[in-house]
């Protein structure tokens, strides 16, 4: 009998997941079959500057990004345009797919999936879409670091160390060290990096895409705990449709 409440506990999570699914495939379907607009890419180069979520959101990051993709397309015939439709469906994405509580790699692709299978039976203006996700570190993470939620560093309140120092008669107030966030230019390397492993670097390389979507959306389950602080990462590509293709290859 102890298992009956863990098996209802299991299916209340499964019905949750399934809900979350068939929502994300209603609203998928409902932006792929919108309207389009697209806009410039207006990205800038890094700097040495901390990133601060807490304080200036994922703005930043997205200007980065936008960076990041302008310097890596390679294109004689197109110029990289940011489009609203893949925007939307990537800030689903971000929420639904990496949001479902207790989720599993492979039930992210699952779900990924049915993004695909959603696009294949809609009326989309693009030849192909693809979908990459990662996180990006906030944080230079030491081995060993401890969380204080009565610190005073002011952001995450994570220090180096296994654990706070305990104060003692030679010294009441022990130093601490807290972690320090990542800069500009630490972020915009790892951002590459991640653009690589997941091959969506290879595909902004291989000059068949025009089109590119992405949303940023800070981890909040991994802020003020002892957890690396992160930031989610959606990016989807499009690509022309194939008739498109043949024709710039004819020409070229």
């Amino acid at each position: 009998m102890k298992l009956l409440p863990v098996l209802i506990i299991s299916g209340l999570f499964s019905l949750q997941a399934r809900a979350q699914i068939s929502t994300f495939v209603q609203e998928a379907r409902y932006h792929l079959e919108d309207f389009d607009s697209c806009y410039a890419l207006e990205g800038r180069s890094s700097t040495t500057s901390e990133v601060n979520v807490l304080t200036d959101s994922v703005t930043v990051i997205e200007e980065l990004m936008q960076y990041c993709f302008q310097e890596k397309y390679k294109s004689n015939a197109d110029t990289l345009k940011q489009s609203m439709v893949l925007t939307h469906l990537s800030q689903i994405a971000v929420r639904r797919i990496n949001g479902i509580n207790g989720a599993k790699p492979e039930k992210m692709q699952q779900i990924k999936r049915k993004l695909f299978r959603v696009f294949r039976s809609a009326r989309s203006s693009f030849g192909l879409i693809n979908v990459y996700s990662f996180d990006l570190e906030l944080v230079n993470m030491p081995t060993y670091f401890y969380y204080d939620k009565n610190g005073s560093d002011g952001g995450f309140n994570l220090y180096k160390g296994k654990r706070k120092p305990k104060p003692t008669k030679e010294d009441p107030e022990p130093e601490t060290e807290a972690l320090k966030r990542v800069t500009e230019t630490e972020l915009f390397a790892q951002l590459e990096q991640k653009l690589r492993r997941s091959g969506c670097l290879r595909e902004l390389q291989s000059g068949l895409v025009s089109y590119i979507g992405y949303a940023v959306v800070p981890d909040k389950k991994t802020f003020f705990r002892k957890k690396t602080p992160k930031v989610k990462v959606v990016v989807i590509t499009g690509t022309r449709r194939l008739r498109l293709v043949k024709e710039r290859n004819k020409s070229a």
